[in-house]
C-alpha cells in the first residue's frame, strides 16, 4: 500500500509506502458504536495495523480480532 503526494521539490508525483505520517491520529471525528471501513494495512506482533474511513491509523489486537484475520 502506497500513497500519493506531490514532491514540491522535485514538481512530480511521488509515492511512498510511510503512509502513516499523511493519516490523522488527533481529533479523531469518530463516535463509540459508529460503522466505519478498515483497511487493513500491516501485521505487528500485537494484531493488525488499520486505516479506518481512509482517513484514521489504528491497531486491531490479535486477543479482540476475529479468528479469520489468522489467515492474511
Amino acid at each position: 500500500m502506497v500513497t500519493l503526494y506531490l514532491d514540491i521539490i522535485a514538481n512530480r508525483l511521488a509515492a511512498t509506502e510511510k503512509i502513516d505520517q499523511f493519516l490523522k491520529n488527533k481529533d479523531i471525528q469518530l463516535n463509540e458504536g459508529e460503522k466505519v471501513s478498515q483497511k487493513i494495512w500491516r501485521e505487528t506482533p500485537l494484531g493488525y495495523m488499520a486505516i479506518f474511513n481512509q482517513s484514521y491509523l489504528g491497531m486491531l489486537y490479535k486477543n479482540n480480532t476475529p479468528s479469520a484475520f489468522e489467515h492474511l
